[in-house]
C-alpha cells in the first residue's frame, strides 16, 4: 500500500416501494484530476439528478458497475448519455426488465483487471456468488474494498440460482479473507471498519446454515419446502421472503452436491450422504 490523496464520497440513493433494499450506495472517487463512480443507483429521477450533478462537478470519466441488478445498474443509461465509460464484468447477465442496449453502452471486462487513474489504482476483483459476474473494486493504495452486494453493511446478501452460486460465493469469501483489507464500503448500509471479522462471520453463518440443512435431511426432510421450513422455523419470515429463502436453501444444496455430500433422490428431493 502506498500514500494517496484520493477522496471518496458516498451517496445513498432511494429505490422504489417494491424494492427489497430501499436505498443503495454509490461512491465517487477522485484524485489528481481523475474521477470514477462505483455503481449507479436506480433508474429514477433522484438518481438521474445526482449522476448529472456529479459528472458535471467532478468531470467523471468512468463508472464501475458491481453487478447488473436494478439498484446498482439502473443509472447506466444516464451515464452513457453523458459519455461516461462504463465497465461491467463479462459474466453479468442483463435482467429482462432492463430494456437497454447494454452491449452498446458498456465495456465488458474480466476480473482482476487494473484501472490506472491519476493518483490511484483500482483493481476489479471478481467476486462471484451473489451473481456470476459480480465485481468488487479494490482501491489498492488504501486497501479499501467496494463490496457491492458481496458483503453488506447490515445483514447478509441473498445468494441463489439462477443468477448466483453458493459454491462460488464461499470461494469468494475465503479469497477475500486473504486480502489485507482496511475497510469495506458496501452497496447497502454503513461502512465496515472490521473487514476480517465481518468476512469470518459471513463464512461461519453460511457454514451454520449448511449444517442446519444437513440436519434437516437427517430428520427426514427431503424437499426444498420441507428443508426451508425446518431451517427457518424460528425466524418468522415474511411471506414475500419465503421464495428467496427456498432459493438460498437450493443454493446450499447445489454446493453440497458439488462437494459430494448430498445427492438428488428424485427431481425434487434430496438426501445427505453418510
Amino acid at each position: 500500500m502506498s500514500e494517496t490523496n484520493v477522496k471518496i464520497e458516498k451517496f445513498s440513493v432511494p429505490g422504489f416501494e417494491t424494492s427489497i433494499e430501499r436505498e443503495a450506495n454509490l461512491y465517487l472517487l477522485y484524485g489528481e484530476g481523475d474521477s470514477v463512480l462505483i455503481d449507479s443507483g436506480y433508474y429514477n429521477k433522484e438518481t438521474e439528478k445526482l449522476l448529472k450533478a456529479l459528472v458535471k462537478k467532478r468531470n467523471v470519466k468512468a463508472a464501475i458497475i458491481s453487478h447488473l441488478h436494478e439498484d446498482h445498474a439502473g443509472g447506466i443509461p444516464f451515464l452513457y448519455e453523458m459519455g461516461v465509460k462504463i465497465f461491467v464484468h463479462k459474466r453479468e447477465i442483463l435482467p429482462k426488465f432492463m430494456k437497454i442496449d447494454l452491449d452498446k453502452m458498456v465495456f465488458r471486462v474480466k476480473g482482476d483487471l487494473k484501472l490506472f487513474f491519476r493518483g490511484f489504482t483500482i483493481r476489479l476483483v471478481h467476486t462471484p456468488g451473489h451473481t456470476f459476474g459480480h465485481i468488487s473494486p479494490l482501491l489498492e493504495e488504501e486497501d479499501i474494498l467496494f463490496s457491492g452486494d458481496t458483503i453488506l453493511g447490515e445483514g447478509t446478501p441473498w445468494v441463489g440460482p439462477p443468477e448466483g452460486s453458493m459454491y462460488e460465493y464461499m470461494k469468494t469469501l475465503n479469497m477475500l479473507k486473504q486480502l489485507p483489507l482496511k475497510k469495506i464500503l458496501p452497496g447497502h448500509g454503513p461502512d465496515i471498519e472490521n473487514p476480517a471479522e465481518r468476512i469470518e462471520y459471513y463464512i461461519s453463518h453460511r457454514l451454520q446454515r449448511e449444517k442446519q440443512i444437513l440436519d434437516a435431511m437427517g430428520k427426514g426432510n427431503t424437499t426444498i419446502e420441507e428443508i426451508t421450513d425446518y431451517v427457518y422455523e424460528n425466524e418468522n419470515l415474511p411471506e414475500r421472503v419465503i421464495p428467496f429463502a427456498r432459493l438460498t436453501v437450493l443454493a446450499h444444496i447445489e454446493k453440497l452436491k458439488k462437494e459430494g455430500r448430498v445427492i438428488s433422490t428424485s427431481k425434487n428431493t434430496y438426501a445427505k450422504l453418510k
